[in-house]
């Protein structure tokens, strides 16, 4: 039987009476209503923009704090505690080099997107990465204010390679506190709408509702799945890297690229190259470690990727102009790497 209200149809089970079927004409009402108010913004689920606005605000400081706890040293094998602040950009090096008064600006992200925010030269660029013992692998060129061996390109690259790693992980559990609160706050909602309709505070309860095309969800659940699918490769370049750091060889693809003039900018993340090798060929997906780093009077630029995009890359590289140029896009859109430290 169907019955046709407020432009709902409702399809009944054969064996509710109509006295069943008034009971809970209602309920499926406030349900359906609720659904359509989901559906047109999953804002609903927050009581008035101020508790919405204080939701983000607490969960973004929350996790901004949690981002600097230590934890295992990033170097294999270590069963050593990391300290909070290992710095993926050399401080002495290069952020002091571009910093005013002590501090540069940062990316952040916002309510509104990515902002620019100011920092002190010890929190710029810094991630719980390494105990004290590992924090010494890269005192040689730190300490000389300059790279002039491979192996300062390595090391540097291995470094970048271990934040977005740690970067990667914190998302990871970031997104899933954020759909795991947006699951909590959707079934209240809608467990709030029904019993409302009903009369009564715990007239039902409701549990393990699952949903389709609900946008939020969708987004955040993409999210998690892109990061699932960049940690393994991520963590084989780690592999191939700290083995060419360790034992020699040549594991990892490497461009160095040198400009005598310096760049008011530093810049340590990740980006993707997508490539064909032959006009009808495959799309291949290289995903490339970046850096920009400035040293007294001259910059450098690296680029790295797993060993079998190595022909890709140095392709790339070798057009210069288009290379620093599409880099210091992706740093001003704020789209390619994760951590940068730009003077004013």
């Amino acid at each position: 039987m169907l019955e046709e209200q407020r432009d709902v149809v409702i399809h009944w089970p054969d064996e509710f009476d109509e006295a069943k079927r008034a009971e809970l004409r209602g309920v499926v009402l406030a349900y359906n209503d609720a659904l359509t108010e989901l559906e047109a913004g999953p804002a609903a689920v927050f009581a008035s923009d101020g508790e919405r606005n204080g939701v983000f605000h607490g969960f973004l400081k929350l996790w901004d704090k949690a981002w600097s706890k230590p934890g295992p040293c990033m170097h294999m094998g270590c069963t050593s505690t990391s300290i909070p602040r290992s710095h993926t950009i050399s401080l002495g090096t290069s952020i002091r080099l571009i910093a005013e008064k002590g501090h540069v600006l940062t990316p952040r992200y916002g309510e509104d997107g990515i902002d620019l925010i100011d920092i002190g030269v010890r929190d710029a660029s810094t991630f719980p990465g390494f105990c004290d013992a590992h924090e010494q692998l890269f005192s040689g060129f730190e300490s000389q204010k300059a790279m002039t061996q491979a192996d300062h390109f390595r090391l540097q690259i291995f470094r970048t390679i271990c934040r977005e790693i740690h970067s990667k992980r914190h998302q990871r559990q970031k997104a899933e506190a954020m759909l795991a609160e947006y699951w909590r706050r959707r079934d209240a909602y809608i467990l709030q709408k029904i019993n409302a309709a009903a009369g009564g505070p715990q007239a039902f309860d409701v549990s393990g509702l699952k949903f389709e095309n609900d946008e939020m969800e969708t987004k955040l659940v993409n999210h998690l799945a892109g990061i699932q699918a960049d940690l393994p490769e991520l963590e084989g370049l780690y592999a191939s890297v700290l083995d060419e750091i360790q034992n020699g060889g040549d594991k990892a693809a490497m461009t160095v690229i040198n400009f005598d003039f310096q760049l008011p900018v530093c810049l340590s993340g990740f980006g993707v190259l997508n490539y064909r090798e032959t006009a009808a060929g495959p799309v291949q997906r290289a995903m490339c470690m970046l850096a920009i780093l400035p040293e007294e009077g001259c910059t450098k630029l690296l680029l790295a990727a797993a060993k079998e995009h190595e022909r890709a890359i140095g392709l790339h590289a070798s057009d210069r102009r288009d290379l620093t140029f599409g880099w210091l896009i992706a740093l001003d859109r704020g789209r390619r790497s994760s951590t940068h430290s730009i003077s004013r």
